[in-house]
C-alpha cells in the first residue's frame, strides 16, 4: 500500500498547477497579506497573522479537493483507465484508497509548510500541543468532507457529460 501511496504521490505532484494552488499559492497570499497590512495586535496577545493562519490554510485545502481531486478522478474516469486497470487484474478500492490518501498527505504538507513560514518570518502563534492536535483531527475531517464532495462533483460533470 505505501509503495501506491508514493505512485500516486509523485503523480499529483507532476501537475504544477495542482501544486502551485495547494502549496504556494497560499504562502504567497500569506506573504502578500502581512507585507501588505502588517502584524498588527488584534487584542489578548492575538495579531493578525494568528487569525489569517486559519484563511491562507483554507486558500491551499479548496483548489486541491474541489479541484484537481475532482479532475483527476474526471480524467481517470473518461479515458476509461480504471476499466483498464480493472482488466489488468489491479486493485481498483486500493488504488482509489491510495489516491486519497496522498491527497491527504499534500494537504498537510501544504499546512505544515503553512505553520512553519508562519512561524519563522511573522511569529505565528502556536497553541498547545492538545489544540494543535484537534486542530489537525479537525482538518482531517474537513479534507474527507470536501474530497467526497469533489468526487461527488466530478461525478455530477461526468453524468453531464454523457
Amino acid at each position: 500500500m505505501a509503495r501506491e501511496i508514493l505512485l500516486s504521490l509523485k503523480a499529483q505532484l507532476r501537475v504544477p498547477i495542482a501544486v502551485f494552488f495547494s502549496i504556494f499559492f497560499p504562502i504567497i497570499m500569506m506573504i502578500m497579506m502581512m507585507t501588505s497590512y502588517g502584524n498588527f495586535s488584534l487584542r489578548n496577545g492575538y495579531h493578525f497573522i494568528d487569525k489569517y493562519f486559519f484563511i491562507s490554510t483554507t486558500i491551499g485545502i479548496l483548489p486541491l479537493t474541489l479541484i484537481s481531486f475532482p479532475i483527476d478522478i474526471n480524467n481517470l474516469l473518461e479515458t476509461k483507465h480504471y476499466l483498464r486497470l480493472k482488466y489488468l487484474n489491479v486493485d481498483l478500492k486500493k488504488l482509489f484508497l491510495s489516491n486519497i490518501i496522498s491527497y491527504l498527505i499534500i494537504v498537510f504538507i501544504s499546512v505544515g509548510i503553512n505553520l512553519i513560514v508562519g512561524k519563522s518570518i511573522y511569529n505565528l502563534r502556536l497553541p498547545s500541543i492538545e489544540y494543535l492536535c484537534y486542530f489537525f483531527i479537525q482538518l482531517f475531517y474537513c479534507a474527507i468532507v470536501l474530497l467526497i464532495f469533489g468526487l461527488l462533483l466530478s461525478l455530477i460533470v461526468l453524468k453531464l457529460e454523457s
